[in-house]
């Protein structure tokens, strides 16, 4: 059989096809068993914040040219080109290599991070080998470890710190590297206990951020702190300085260098304890009378010269016109009671183990001022300081030792219960029965006001509690602002009972309060003739203080007939015919 033209073409074209094929994948083969070579070199090790060359080195070993090369280098967040610090991928472009050629390009990189950690950024090598559409790329991680900083942290504080004694810190820092930073900042991490009083730079952000400025190549400077710690002594309190640069796009800081600095909290030689009425905190009631002591000791070994004792009486209840300081001067400026060793012998040295012990009396204020719904939860507090004007010895510490301690006074709401009777009271609602003067056998109808007055703080579980005399009954008539349900009648007993879940702070003084009004039936015997018989027993309330948990009371007095609180009835009216 003869082969035919188009036989013969379909013959020629498979004949190319699989010479291009095999010369492609040739082609391919060689690029990708490593005749096209790419290597990273950079230094395994770095100092935070300093400059670093790295070098892309790349050959081309194949036969065939390599088109569109270029090199991607992908950033994280704490390495960065001081040309763009703000870019998270550089690109290398390489345009075409030829055969044979090879080459270098480089990258300053600067890296920040903490000492003896570790970062790392990736590097692609892209290219497409000539005759082939498929671009074909190297990857390469490099890691780089921190050794040491850029930035150098050096701190100046005591040993020995005493609790509650004023210490100050010294903060140094210089940049060791030929580098501009921008925007650097110091920020700190303080112990538990401790508070800052001042520092000879404004935080920029709460109390522990601090801003550095731009800082250039040899720059230094420092932060001065002055504070306390609060504690118990054996305690080490460890401060963490972090310096870094902030990122204001991204909102973040990266520390260049850290500092771990630990102090020793030692026990304060001074003891110091405040009570009102031997409590450190109570609840007490307007009008009450106080007994504050401050107690103190020497539990050092050495003796403590120069004290001086402070008390402040914290609040607008105390009654300062019964004020008693036993030799202690008063300022009314600052409520602050003082006293030294020209009122007290004993504080111009305080031996070891020795003590002391003053009184304060004063009077809380028989009212309140409730002028909005604010007005609630009164606390007032006496705080007392005892400080010597010279340092102790044997202590690394330069400064007075100092202590503290307070009083914390809870005010208790005052409630009062206001009853009133009325045999003409339309206001109310409820209609009278019967007629005045009072007859005996025969009923007449009075209403019965109770009213709440609650002050300063909320009131639970509140009941009012009275017992019908003989003769008088409930008619199960009720009216008024008397909250969530109505009164409960033991018919036996004669016990009335008003009961409320709680009562707001300020009820009846500047909102309305809580009224009940109650009808009662009042039949005189034959023996109350020519007497006032009794209408209404003792009226008793109960209820617990939603802000001290006291237990709080209140309460009226009985009523007889003839002295109803209704103005348009004669007192003669209530004696029995």
């Amino acid at each position: 059989m003869k082969n035919s033209p188009l036989n013969k073409s379909f013959l020629i074209g498979m004949v190319v096809m699989v010479f291009l094929l095999a010369a492609g994948y040739g082609i391919w083969w060689l690029v990708r068993s490593g005749a096209v070579e790419f290597s990273v070199i950079a230094p395994k090790e770095v100092k935070s914040g300093e400059k670093q060359l790295v070098t892309f080195a790349y050959k081309n070993g194949s036969k065939v040219t390599l088109e569109n090369a270029e090199i991607l280098i992908t950033l994280p967040e704490r390495v960065y080109t001081p040309e763009d610090p703000e870019a998270r991928r550089l690109t290398i472009a390489l345009d075409s290599i030829a055969p044979g050629a090879s080459g270098t390009k480089t990258a300053e990189l600067v890296v920040l991070g903490e000492k003896n950690s570790v970062t790392s950024f990736d590097t692609t090598f892209k290219y497409k080998p000539a005759s082939i559409t498929s671009v074909l790329e190297k990857k390469i991680s490099t890691n780089i470890s921190i050794y040491g900083s850029a930035i150098g942290i050096n701190v100046d504080i005591p040993t020995q710190i005493l609790p509650e004694t004023d210490f100050g810190m010294k903060i140094s820092w210089d940049n060791q590297t030929g580098l501009d930073f921008a925007d650097l900042r110091m920020v700190l991490t303080y112990p538990n206990g401790y508070i800052l009083n001042e520092s000879n730079i404004v935080p920029k952000e709460g109390n522990n951020v601090f801003s550095l400025g731009d800082v250039g190549p040899g720059s230094q400077g420092f932060v001065e702190l002055n504070g306390y710690i609060a504690g118990q002594g054996g305690e080490n309190k460890k401060f963490n300085i972090s310096i870094g640069t902030y990122n204001n796009s991204s909102k973040t800081f990266s520390p260049i260098a850290t500092l771990d600095s630990f102090s020793a909290l030692v026990a304060n030689p001074l003891s110091l304890t405040t009570t009102v009425n031997d409590q450190t905190v109570g609840s007490f009631n307007p009008g009450d009378n106080l007994e504050i002591k401050i107690a103190y000791q020497n539990n050092y070994s050495v003796g403590i010269t120069g004290l001086t004792l402070k008390t402040i009486l914290d609040g607008n209840m105390f009654d300062y016109t019964t004020l008693i300081t036993n030799k202690g001067y008063f300022s009314a400026k600052n409520k602050t009671i003082t006293w030294t060793e020209s009122q007290i012998p004993g504080l111009a040295v305080l031996n070891p183990g020795e003590s002391g012990e003053v009184k304060i009396n004063v009077k809380l204020k028989d009212s309140y001022t409730i002028k909005n719904f604010n007005d609630k939860n009164f606390t007032l507090e006496v705080k007392s300081s005892l400080a010597s004007t010279t340092p102790p010895v044997g202590i690394d510490q330069d400064t007075p030792v100092k202590t503290s301690s307070s009083a914390l006074i809870k005010l208790n709401t005052r409630t009062e219960l206001l009853t009133t009777i009325f045999y003409r009271d339309t206001n109310s609602g409820l209609t009278n029965c019967g007629t005045l003067p009072l007859r005996a056998d025969s009923a007449t109808c009075l209403t019965v006001h109770w009213l709440i007055k609650n002050y300063s703080n909320n009131l639970n579980d509140v009941k009012v509690i009275t017992t019908l005399p003989a003769g008088v009954e409930y008619t199960g008539k009720y009216s008024g602002n008397f909250g969530g349900s109505g009164p409960v009648y033991d018919s036996l007993s004669k016990q009335f009972t008003w009961s409320l879940t709680s009562i707001p702070s300020g009820s009846g003084i500047i909102s309305k309060g809580y009224e009940l009004v109650f009808q009662i039936s009042v039949t005189p015997s034959t023996q109350d003739i020519n007497s006032a018989m009794d209408i209404l027993g003792e009226s008793n309330l109960s209820g617990q203080d939603a802000f001290t948990l006291g237990d709080i009371g209140a309460k009226s007095t009985g009523f007889k007939s003839n002295n109803l609180t209704d103005k348009t009835i004669n007192p003669a009216d209530g004696i029995v015919r």
